[in-house]
């Protein structure tokens, strides 16, 4: 099965309204017959699309989409970390045993290697909330530093926004915050739906990809959408919480003019020393968006004083990155082509660009030219595993740095040595892998797998026997 989560939604050319039908159709969802869905758990996994870690590294944050529709609402539930790898560390249950809060883990089938955990005795209900249907990824602003308080963020791509919780955190744990009913279900000042441009309300676009946080110090998020070259900006800083504060469709086809879709940003680290032109002296954020259906990047910047895109008409941040042989796609000018992407150094002079379609990790050499604009070069192109989209890195101080990359086809990581570039290994997981979660503290790779609803656990440490296996999920597996 194709992937379910923002990258299916591009692939399928499904909009706005029609996303829900079409999922539902799909996945076979089963809620028929006129009855009422029931209200999505808040002690389970379901379908998640999303993941973060607490900067505690206590507590890991889940999106559970609704993506099939057979419950009401979207969930935000949170996994106890510490509980939860304790619990992997002990001697598992065997095969078949019943599971108890005391025994919560037993020997996978077919996989003795790996301890498979039951998700409710790792899940509070008073840490979880309800939100709209179609919970995407998930990223966590620290508007108030470590300390808190802390604010999860979410794009919806079902009925298009954004969503927000607010997390206080003391000794005695945690606390979600959205001005939720009885029913946990957050209220409507936590889901953003509008921006206001002139003297219009203006609702968000429809298909929201994924949401990205800056990295370089500017207070803003930023959504590309899958469809019609919009990108939205969020204010994190607005006196009420986050806030939408701009959607232009900047994200353009070069060529034919017409707007094209994106799906992820990464922005470029900026040295006021050796800054880009685009920056204005690191002033505005030099941002790079991958487009989804068109195999390239487009550069883009934000008037950070006026909370406003800034587009280009010099054709210099148009950056095509097509392989110049794809007669093997036909006439599929739908498929996703390009996915998400990271800057590898702390400079900014490489950037790892996750590619669909054919696919591969790309390597571009960012370094600035004489004229001031980045080179831009493809300087690497390794092979991976089939349909790759997400991204992750982990750079432990007393060893290489890896690049990780979620194959939702294949069912499989791949794993890239970033010193010489070359695969190290493909790791087999469950279905669906999406998100990838890098904990360097326990050195640990959580990985989201969306159609198994589960969360494996991917052993980082290179002294460990178990060096990149998985060797725990969170979920079982019948």
């Amino acid at each position: 099965m194709a992937e379910v989560s923002q990258a299916t939604l591009g692939a399928r050319g499904v909009r706005g309204g029609a996303l829900a039908a079409v999922l539902a159709a799909w996945l076979g969802a089963s809620g028929c017959g006129g009855s009422e869905p029931e209200p999505a758990g808040l002690q389970e996994l379901r379908l998640p699309t999303g993941a973060v870690l607490s900067p505690d590294h206590r507590w890991l944050f889940v999106a559970d989409s609704n993506l099939d529709l057979e419950r009401a609402s979207s969930s935000l539930v949170t996994v106890d970390l510490q509980r939860f790898l304790r619990a992997t560390a002990e001697t598992p249950r065997m095969e078949g045993e019943a599971l108890t809060p005391e025994a919560p883990c037993r020997r996978a089938r077919d996989e003795p290697a790996v301890s498979e955990c039951e998700p409710r005795f790792f899940l509070s209900r008073e840490h979880g909330v309800r939100l709209p249907t179609g919970l995407g990824n998930l990223v966590l602003d620290l508007p108030g530093g470590p300390e808190g308080p802390w604010n999860l963020l979410a794009p919806l791509t079902h009925a298009p926004g954004v969503a927000w919780v607010r997390v206080t955190h003391d000794a005695s744990g945690i606390d979600l915050e959205c001005e939720q009913n009885e029913d946990e279900l957050c209220g409507e000042r936590h889901v953003l739906r509008t921006v206001r441009l002139a003297d219009a309300e203006v609702e968000l676009a429809d298909d929201p990809a994924r949401l990205s946080l800056d990295a370089g110090g500017f207070r803003f998020a930023y959504l590309p959408h899958l469809l019609g070259g919009a990108v939205t900006l969020v204010d994190l800083d607005a006196p009420s919480g986050p806030a939408l504060t701009d959607i232009r469709s900047v994200l353009i086809d070069p060529d034919s003019r017409k707007g094209v879709g994106g799906f992820a940003v990464a922005a470029r680290p900026c040295d006021p020393a050796a800054a880009p032109a685009i920056t204005q002296m690191c002033q505005r954020p030099l941002l790079y968006v991958t487009q989804r259906f068109w195999p390239g990047l487009r550069t883009l910047t934000v008037d950070s004083g006026l909370g406003r895109w800034v587009a280009f008409e010099s054709g210099l941040d148009a950056h095509p990155l097509e392989d110049p042989d794809l007669d093997w796609l036909g006439s599929a000018a739908d498929r996703p082509r390009m996915g998400a992407l990271a800057f590898e150094d702390a400079a900014g002079e490489r950037l790892l660009v996750v590619r669909t379609t054919p696919p591969a990790l790309l390597r571009l050499d960012t370094r600035l030219g004489d004229d001031g604009w980045p080179l831009d070069q493809v300087v690497g192109t390794l092979s991976l595993c089939k349909n790759p989209n997400l991204l992750a890195l982990h750079r432990p101080a007393d060893g290489r740095a890896l690049a990780f990359v979620s194959c939702y086809s294949d069912d499989a990581v791949a794993v890239v040595d970033l010193s010489t570039f070359a695969l190290l290994a493909t790791v087999a997981v469950d279905d669906g892998p999406n998100e990838l979660v890098v904990d360097g503290a326990r050195a640990k790779l959580y990985v989201v797998h969306t159609l198994a609803s589960t969360i494996g656990v991917i052993e980082l440490d290179r002294e460990s026997p178990d060096f990149l296996a998985m060797t725990a999920r969170l979920g079982l597996i019948d």
